[in-house]
């Protein structure tokens, strides 16, 4: 019995789509996927080819085959029911066999896929994984960010029935674009310090900042931090409202964490800072604007 496990760390890469695929692709006639969403996004131009195309080559050849489906989270909000039968009609449209199995439990989140050859499995996938875009979309644009879920899913394989399969790959290949992080790092302090610039500009004691003092003090976001405070707490306009005060904090940590990446970081600490998955270095102090804000949060 082969095993695998793995998670998304960024937008670029999703490893469910290619372990999906992989399970797809892998010959038998009988296809089984179980989730509790699916999103209409799943299938845009981006997704379609890979999706269809893996289904079609697990089936080739084969006089019989069926796509069982399982699942439904189904709630009050029926736009998730709508995008599952959508679904569903897509796939008889497009000539499968289907069907459906509709859970007694309207909460159904139980993420299952799974390849059968004469009934009995060949591979599977037990995850966190629902099929939708932010799970199985894989997004090139270095300079703009998407939606994903941070998922982690476990691929397992029959090593007899699939001999030569040794597991996806999760690391990448040459042949993929590298991520520039050093050139994404530079737009995310910019974006951070738009953001910053136009939400100082909402407040007059704070409207006198210029971006470029941000700018200049982004390098340490301890002294901007503080450097903000000294504004605010010297102006006699101390009316200062919870987003803002939020907004400020937010940017500030945000600012600390990007400028502690150092080139020796390995690949994936980078990917899990920049896309704001883990805190991993939170070294500000406490602030007077923490304190203000906590004190605004409790109340």
């Amino acid at each position: 019995m082969g095993m695998q496990f793995f998670l998304r760390s960024d937008q670029h890469r999703s490893n469910f789509r290619r372990a999906l695929n992989q399970l797809m692709s892998t010959r038998g006639e009988t296809l089984i996927l179980s989730t509790g969403y699916i999103s209409s996004s799943l299938f845009n131009d981006y997704n379609h080819d890979d999706f269809f195309n893996a289904i079609n080559d697990g089936f080739k050849n084969f006089p019989y085959t069926e796509i069982i489906i399982i699942g439904g989270m189904f709630d009050s909000n029926l736009k998730n029911q709508y995008q599952f039968e959508g679904f569903i009609k897509y796939l008889i449209y497009l000539g499968y066999k289907v069907t459906y199995y509709k859970p007694k439990n309207p909460n159904w989140h139980a993420k299952i896929a799974m390849k059968l050859t004469n009934k009995t499995p060949v591979i599977a996938i037990i995850g966190s994984s629902n099929l939708t875009a932010p799970a199985y979309a894989e997004y090139q644009d270095i300079y703009k960010n998407y939606k994903f879920n941070v998922e982690s899913d476990l691929l397992i394989w029959d090593h007899d029935l699939l001999d030569t399969f040794d597991g996806i790959d999760i690391i990448g290949t040459n042949h993929e674009k590298e991520v520039d992080f050093e050139e994404l790092q530079k737009q995310k302090i910019n974006m951070l310090l738009d953001t910053l610039y136009q939400t100082l500009q909402t407040h007059d004691s704070l409207k006198t900042v210029s971006r470029n003092h941000l700018v200049t003090l982004s390098p340490n976001p301890v002294e901007m931090l503080n450097y903000l405070e000294n504004i605010f707490f010297d102006s006699a306009n101390l009316k200062l409202d919870a987003k803002i005060l939020e907004t400020i904090c937010n940017i500030s940590f945000e600012l600390d964490e990007i400028q502690s990446i150092k080139k020796n970081t390995s690949v994936e600490e980078q990917r899990f800072i920049m896309n704001d998955i883990l805190d991993m270095r939170p070294t500000l102090n406490d602030s007077k604007l923490l304190s203000l804000l906590n004190t605004k949060i409790k109340r």
